[in-house]
């Protein structure tokens, strides 16, 4: 059975429609045909996904989806962002590893998840957790975390946890482990003394999780990047924490910290907070990395 099969209502007004067949080419899931000279919905629409294609290609409003509410699908009308614009706005993006005391206020992170909802999901599935922490929780989560690269180091440090370890992650990793081991050494230091470390003292942190699906990885991914880009609109600056990432999928205790479902996963941890330093250029990357086949 779908997920969505109760709120799957579809129905067409023969008045506005104009027959254009353009909601039946764009379903993904193949649930609108052409009757004679109609368009109607197939009877069983249990493989519906609710991803509003046929309410949003609907040039004259005739289609109406029963799970989607008339008023929130406004006109989009004309979208003036150039290429130009774009890029310019995706390059000033930095990872701030240096943040103000300042407090997020409550209604600038409610904006940042309304947009963030918007991020593309597999099968339109929508089930991105966002779990947010501050103050003690954060640094509680961070000496868990410790306690995860605490272990690991002692296994680097041996030549059977090496060997071990190497068996899990592939020589390749076991080398860049081995040549950060010293910042893994400090960073757990830092932990245990009780200073802040692993999140660069971000007065925020969101946990992106999920229960385990085909696209879940990706899902958390997207959402957690439309977090990241929204907080530039609101002179917010943002970082990754892989470090936390990396020891959530490995210790459930990590977990723990975020009071997370026994059956969800992270995928993604986000600083946020106001940047303590600005940036005044852009600066260049490697070029595209791009191959053509045909």
């Amino acid at each position: 059975m779908s997920q969505h099969e109760d709120g799957a209502r579809i129905t067409i007004s023969s008045e506005t429609c104009t027959r254009c067949g353009r909601c039946i080419v764009t379903c993904p899931r193949k649930l609108l045909v052409r009757e004679g000279d109609e368009v109607r919905s197939v009877a069983d629409l249990s493989l519906c996904i609710e991803c509003g294609h046929c309410v949003a290609v609907c040039e004259p409003g005739a289609l109406r989806h029963a799970a989607i509410a008339a008023d929130a699908t406004p006109d989009i009308g004309d979208l003036a962002l150039t290429d130009v614009q774009l890029e310019q706005f995706l390059r000033r993006r930095r990872s701030i590893r240096k943040f103000k005391s300042k407090p997020v206020e409550p209604e600038k992170l409610d904006r940042l998840f309304d947009i963030a909802r918007y991020a593309p999901t597999g099968k339109n599935r929508q089930g991105v957790l966002h779990t947010v922490l501050t103050a003690d929780r954060i640094m509680t989560l961070e000496r868990t975390a410790a306690q995860f690269y605490r272990k690991l180091i002692g296994r680097l440090e041996s030549p059977i946890g090496r060997w071990l370890v190497g068996r899990v992650v592939g020589q390749k990793n076991l080398g860049e482990l081995l040549w950060g081991l010293g910042d893994l050494k400090r960073d757990v230091e830092q932990v245990e003394r009780g200073e802040p470390t692993y999140c660069h003292d971000a007065p925020v942190v969101v946990i992106v999780s999920g229960e385990a699906s085909s696209t879940i990885h990706e899902d958390c991914s997207y959402a957690a990047y439309h977090l990241m880009l929204a907080a530039e609109t609101l002179e917010l600056g943002t970082c990754l924490i892989g470090y936390i990432t990396a020891a959530a999928a490995r210790l459930k205790a990590v977990r723990d910290v975020a009071e997370l479902p026994p059956d969800h996963q992270v995928y993604s941890t986000v600083a946020i907070g106001y940047p303590a330093e600005r940036f005044y250029r852009l600066v260049p990357r490697r070029e595209a990395n791009v191959r053509h086949l045909s």
